[in-house]
This record gives C-alpha cells, sequence and structure tokens, in this order.
C-alpha cells in the first residue's frame, strides 16, 4: 500500500475500529515502513491540517505514529494542529485530538516526553473557553459600537464613527505622546504591554471588525476624540493584548517544549533547561543595546557628512508653517487636515538640494540593517524586495511619511484643541493623490506602486500594522502615520515576504554569512586552514560544510544560519528550525569527521597531513537569540562575538572596557574555550539573567510565565570578576547602580 492508501482506507474506517489493534497490524502487514516520501506527504496533511475535518487529522496522526509515534506528535505539534485557537470555535478540537491519542496508548509506544506533553496540553483545555469567550466579547462589542455609532449627514452623505479608525488613532497617540508607564511582568494591565505588542492587538481587533462591519469602499468615516482618550477603549484592548500573550506562552509549550506546573489555582509556564529562555531574552536584550550603541557611536560622526530629516523638518516648518495644515469642518466634526502644497515638494525635485541624497537617520538605518543582515551596506541596500524595488527604496517610500511625523509633532500637536487634534490624525489620502506624492520622493511611479501595494492590507492575510500599515476604505487609503514612519519597514518588508513566501526576497542569505566567517577567521589568523562549502558524502548520505576550519590541533565545523532576527514567538519558530536543521547537519558532519577513515581520506583531499586532531561543532547563528544555547551538543554562537573572540578579544561599554582573552594576544585555546559552555563570557552572560514571573488573571486563575531580564549590575560585576578590567568608568558605574537602586525600589512598591 502507498500512504496515500492507507490514509484513505483509515479515514473510511470507522471511528471506533482505529483504536483496535488488528486494524495497525493489518497496516503493518501491507506496508512495511515509512518513506522520507511518505513522511513529506503526512507533513503536507498536517500544515493544511485548517482545510480538514478533525477526524482526517487525526487520521494523518495515527497513520505517522503507526510507524514513527513520536515524531508524528512532534511534527503536530510544530504545524500548531494541538492549539487551542488554531481551529476556531465551533468544537475544541485540539482537546479532541489530544485524548484520542491518549486512547492509543495502549495501542501504539509513545515515549514518557510524548506522554507528559499530552497530559500538559490537556491541563490547559480551559485555553480554548478563554479565547472563544474573549473573540466572542469583541465581535459583540464591535457591534455594540457599530449599532451606537453616530451618523452625521452631510449634504447629501453621511460620515459615521469607526472603531478601525479609533484604533488607528489610539495607536498614533500612544506613539506621538510617548508617556505611558510600562511593566515589564503585569500582563493583567495595558501598561504590561509595548508599543509594538498593543499594535499587534489592535491589528487583530480591526481584523475582526473588518469580518463582522466590513470596511466598506462606500462609507466617510470619523473619530470620536473622547472615545479614544477613553478608558473604554483600552479595555477592549487589554482584552486582545492578553489573547495575544496567552498564544505566544502556548507556543512555547507546542513548538519549544515549555513545561506547565500547577501550584493550586495557578499555573507556572516554564523553560526546564533555563539556558533556552535566558538565551532569548538575553539575545533581545543585547539587539537593543547593541542598537543604543550603534546610533550612538555613529549619530556624531555622520553629522558633518549628512543633513538630518529633522533639520529639514525645521526648513519646511519655517517656509511653510501653517500652511501644512488647515482646520476644516465644523463643531464636533472639525478637524486639522495635512496639506501639501507644491513648495513642500521643490527641495526633493531639486538636484542641487535633496534629490537623490540620503539624509543622516535614513543612512544609519541602511548601515544598522545591513549590520544586522551580516552585508556590507551597498549589498544591503541593493537587495531585492519587490520586482523594480530594494531596500533603497523602502527608505525613499518612507521619507514622505516621516516628514508627515515631524509635523504632525512640531505643528500639529502645538495646537491647542486635543480633541480637535485627535480627529485629525488618521489621515485618508486617494490612492493617485498618494502615489504621485511618493513618486516624488522615490523617482519613479512603478517602484511606488510596488511598494505601496507591498505595504497595503490584503483581506486573504491576517492584519499585522507593522508589516502592512494601508488600510483601503471610503475610495482611498487610511494609516497612523506614527506606525507606518516609526516601523521597521525595512526589516519587516522582508519578514513580509518570507511569510508570503516571496522567492525574489527569499534568496538564501546563509552565504553572506559563510563569507563573513571566512573573514572573521583569515584577516588575522594564519594558523587555519579555512575551507567553504565543502561537500562529503558518508554512509550513503550527502553532507556539506560550510566553515571547516582547520589547524594542528583541532578541526572546527561550523554551520552558518542567518534567519531574520524575529520579534515574537511566531516568528521565532522559524529560528528553530534553522537550528534544528542545523544540528542534524553537524550530526552527519561529527559522525563523519569521528571516523579515522573517513577524515584521512578527506582531508588528504584538501592536501592537508593527518595529524591527531579533535572535533569541535559550532551553529554560528546571524542573529543574537540563542547565543550561548547548546543543541545536541553543538554550540551557538553569535558571528559578532566570534569575531570578537578571534580578532579584538574586548567587550566595549560605557562603563569600561574588559578584556576577554587570558592575555594580550590571541591564542588558539580561546576559541576552543569559547565554543564551551563553561566559557566565562556564557556564564557572566547567563548569570546576570534574574528570574521573573509575567503573569495574568483568566477566570480565578494566575497564569505565570517564567522569563529573565538583564541586570546589568550584575554583568559588570561578573565581568570584572572573569575578566581583565581596563579604562574603569566610576561615573558611569554609580548611575548604572542608582538607576538600578531606584528600579528595584519602584518594582517592591508596586508589589505592596
Amino acid at each position: 500500500m502507498i500512504i496515500k492508501e492507507v490514509l484513505s482506507y483509515i479515514n473510511d474506517l470507522p471511528f471506533e475500529q482505529l483504536f483496535n489493534d488488528q486494524t495497525i497490524k493489518t497496516i503493518k502487514q501491507q506496508k512495511k515502513d515509512l518513506s522520507q516520501s511518505d513522511k513529506r506527504f503526512l507533513l503536507k496533511k498536517l500544515s493544511e491540517f485548517r482545510s480538514f475535518d478533525v477526524h482526517f487529522t487525526f487520521c494523518v496522526i495515527l497513520a505517522y505514529s503507526i510507524w514513527y509515534p513520536d515524531e508524528a506528535i512532534v511534527e503536530a505539534r510544530k504545524k500548531g494542529v494541538f492549539r487551542y485557537k488554531a481551529w476556531g470555535f465551533k468544537t475544541n478540537c485540539a482537546e479532541f485530538l489530544l485524548k484520542k491519542i491518549k486512547e492509543l496508548y495502549t495501542l501504539i509506544s509513545y515515549s514518557d516526553d510524548t506522554k507528559q506533553f499530552i497530559n500538559k496540553k490537556l491541563m490547559l483545555s480551559w485555553m480554548f473557553d478563554f479565547y472563544k469567550k474573549s473573540e466572542e466579547d469583541l465581535i459583540k462589542y464591535i457591534k455594540e459600537h457599530h449599532r451606537n455609532r453616530r451618523r452625521t449627514r452631510i449634504g447629501t452623505a453621511f460620515v459615521e464613527e469607526s472603531l478601525f479608525k479609533e484604533l488607528l488613532a489610539y495607536a498614533d497617540t500612544m506613539f506621538y505622546l510617548n508617556s505611558r508607564s510600562y511593566e515589564y511582568i503585569n500582563k493583567h494591565k495595558i501598561e504590561g504591554y509595548n508599543h509594538e505588542e498593543i499594535c499587534d492587538s489592535i491589528s487583530y481587533i480591526i481584523y475582526l471588525y473588518d469580518a463582522t462591519i466590513g470596511i466598506k469602499s462606500n462609507c466617510h468615516y470619523i473619530v470620536s476624540a473622547q472615545y479614544v482618550l477613553s478608558d473604554e477603549i483600552e479595555k477592549i484592548i487589554l482584552m486582545a493584548c492578553k489573547v495575544n500573550q496567552l498564544q505566544e506562552w502556548e507556543i512555547s509549550i507546542d513548538y519549544f517544549n515549555y513545561n506547565v506546573k500547577s501550584i493550586e489555582k495557578n499555573l507556572l509556564i516554564f523553560d526546564d533547561t533555563q539556558l533556552f529562555e535566558k538565551s532569548i531574552r538575553l539575545g533581545y536584550v543585547r539587539r537593543n543595546m547593541q542598537e543604543q550603541l550603534f546610533y550612538h557611536e555613529n549619530i556624531k560622526r555622520s553629522e558633518e557628512k549628512y543633513l538630518s530629516l529633522s533639520e529639514v523638518g525645521d526648513y519646511i516648518k519655517e517656509k511653510l508653517g501653517e500652511q501644512l495644515v488647515k482646520e476644516v469642518g465644523s463643531g464636533p466634526l472639525s478637524r486639522y487636515r495635512f496639506e501639501f502644497p507644491e513648495p513642500l515638494f521643490d527641495p526633493f525635485q531639486n538636484p542641487d538640494m535633496f534629490q537623490g541624497k540620503f539624509f543622516r537617520e535614513e543612512v544609519l538605518s541602511i548601515a544598522h540593517n545591513a549590520r544586522e543582515m551580516i552585508m556590507n551596506n551597498k549589498d544591503a541596500s541593493e537587495k531585492k524586495i519587490t520586482k523594480n524595488c530594494t531596500l533603497n527604496d523602502v527608505v525613499l517610500f518612507q521619507r514622505f511619511f516621516s516628514l508627515m511625523n515631524l509635523i504632525a509633532s512640531q505643528i500639529l500637536f502645538n495646537q491647542k484643541d486635543s480633541n480637535k487634534v485627535i480627529r485629525s490624525l488618521i489621515p485618508h489620502i486617494q490612492y493617485e493623490d498618494l502615489i504621485n506624492i511618493l513618486t516624488v520622493f522615490m523617482g519613479d511611479r512603478v517602484r511606488a506602486e510596488e511598494l505601496l501595494q507591498l505595504f497595503t492590507y490584503k483581506k486573504d492575510l491576517k492584519l499585522d500594522l507593522q508589516y502592512t500599515p494601508f488600510v483601503q476604505a471610503s475610495g482611498g487609503l487610511f494609516f497612523s502615520n506614527s506606525i507606518v514612519s516609526k516601523s521597521n519597514l525595512l526589516r519587516n518588508c522582508i519578514a513580509y515576504s518570507y511569510l508570503a513566501k516571496n522567492q525574489l526576497v527569499n534568496q538564501d542569505d546563509r552565504e553572506t554569512l559563510v563569507q563573513e566567517c571566512i573573514r572573521i577567521f583569515s584577516e588575522r589568523h594564519q594558523e587555519y586552514r579555512v575551507f567553504s562549502n565543502k561537500k562529503f558524502s558518508y554512509c550513503g548520505q550527502n553532507g556539506e560544510v560550510d566553515i571547516l576550519v582547520i589547524s594542528d590541533q583541532d578541526v572546527i565545523i561550523i554551520e552558518c544560519k542567518s534567519p531574520l532576527s524575529p520579534t515574537s514567538n511566531f516568528e521565532m519558530r522559524a529560528s528553530v528550525e534553522h537550528i534544528n536543521k542545523a544540528a542534524k547537519q553537524l550530526d552527519h558532519c561529527n559522525a563523519a569527521f569521528m571516523d579515522k577513515a573517513f577524515r584521512k581520506k578527506y582531508l588528504k583531499s584538501l592536501n592537508i597531513s593527518d595529524l591527531p586532531r579533535s572535533i569541535h561543532t559550532c551553529i554560528v547563528f546571524g542573529n543574537r537569540l540563542f547565543n550561548g544555547y547548546s543543541v545536541n551538543g553543538h554550540p551557538i554562537r553569535y558571528v559578532r562575538e566570534l569575531d570578537m573572540i578571534l580578532n579584538n578579544g574586548h567587550i566595549y561599554s560605557g562603563a569600561g572596557t574588559w578584556r576577554v582573552w587570558q592575555s594580550e594576544e590571541f591564542k588558539h585555546e580561546e576559541l576552543i574555550s569559547f565554543l564551551s559552555p563553561d566559557h566565562p563570557l556564557m556564564i557572566s552572560n547567563f548569570n546576570s539573567m534574574e528570574k521573573v514571573e509575567q503573569y495574568m488573571f483568566i477566570k480565578g486563575r494566575k497564569v505565570c510565565f517564567e522569563t529573565y531580564v538583564f541586570n546589568f549590575v550584575k554583568a559588570m560585576e561578573q565581568y570584572d570578576m572573569h575578566f581583565s578590567t581596563k579604562n574603569k568608568n566610576d561615573t558611569v558605574r554609580e548611575k548604572i547602580h542608582s538607576n538600578y537602586e531606584k528600579y528595584k525600589k519602584f518594582n517592591n512598591s508596586r508589589k505592596r
């Protein structure tokens, strides 16, 4: 029997016969094993589970489990089959599947780890009710708000208040005012969510609004300023925030194998190893610190070379001033409208002024993006995004909205009537008008059209305002200007293209990381023989080594992976897939090079003598997440940290400089030690992570997620203890200590 026939046979059986030992025996007699093509067939069905009913999906899992029981459950977990929100809300399909798999225990031998996962997911079956009730409450609220909306006739047309536009206005207000407090651990209050998380939640509500009410092309939408500034709008945003947050935690269980512990009525979700969660949080902290350091170090260097956008904003304000906003309407419909007089665009069409030139903020944005992508500035800026557009075009596209942001912050928000300001926040521009404006800045209409299409919400996909901030309605486009101007569109357009499987963007960027590794090892180290992309065959299986480093004492086998730095657990799944794939490749490479006969023959093909050498492996990552973690004994190291160990040996900060090398000169032992989990840098960083519990309350149950925050005071102490300290800055250190004490005092007061 082929696998398609097996699946058809199982699916046609009465349900009770699926749990019959004779059924399993009959199938095994007809089909001895599951081939790789069989697995691909079943995996495709699992990835499309939303297209099938729950009975068919159970049959797919059963068919896979007959030969590979634990692998079947692992793959179903990865595809999201057991997530409680994934199936919709007609019935609790995830719970049904989990219970039916449990009934298979007498027929199929699942491991204790698999059984533990089934049990802990069943412990969380209440998530289905929470997701369902939350979405029902949101939809009910959307309908009530729509029913109670204010409608006003202007001439022959009606204008009406709309929740989707009010949510966009709230997002704008949040960015512009920038005065809200933030509590990292309290996920039961809106203060527990950052700007990006709130934008995600607003995206979710607008998606529901569009599915329930519809964003229409023949309606004219306004906002209620009082509502935008009220506690009421924050209540529904918080409801959506909690749904999104709980899904993030659920993914940690399903995909990253986090554990769940019940303590009385409370639940704790946590990483058994601690190191995985620490490596994630440390990666995010390091990324933010390095971004701040990058801009701090480079902004002064670029001041004399490039004009700043803010200086252009001042120039425009001085020349045009109040001409840029115009008061329109009357009474509760009065607002300020953005005006775009011809003189506004003249400097950008004049080669003696701004045409063809990049501004300071744009140059730094391109350079930082290139650094994150492990590319030089030229290659990164010329990376294709659409048929005709590169990342350079994205910068030019965003320029207009950055100028609008300056106008809004310097002129609009200086107006006295705050209600009128709120009503003015969300521009509505006709498509042709916006294309004409963007063409001025980009210099090409076709490119302007391609990028506007890329960044416009498609109704057949999930809305994410940070990826697709433009919403079509009323014959034009609505958008939150703060989201368009402040979002990292350079990064987000690549991430969105990955999600949309855009092959133009989906080209493998691994090779740039391979070349960077070659540079790192070759630039100052003649003691290493460095090879790249070397193919081999061992035990009938082909393999390829991204980077092979050979010294007299050691062989170091490196797999390079360069996924885009994720912003959520949803995106992080792709990074973990990269890691798992690299680990499998290194398992094969390690087995081959541990075989003395293979190693001797292979080294001979490279004209290298077969000396006794130790074998080491490493996954070099293009982003900071997972740095210090290991998979199957293969250490993961961030490429910039590898560069530091080989070519610099120092950690720099405002608080001082630390020499990581044991002496002033690099020695080969430094590299081998760096690949160990016991390296002082790994120990120092992980010891500087302090455990905290994020939490929210759901129906009287406190749900906690164990995570970690970086303590820079502790990190300084660790570095002082493990490394040689240079250029110690006591003033900065005292300030860091003082800020940390204030932070502790603030947190303790909130706990009381």
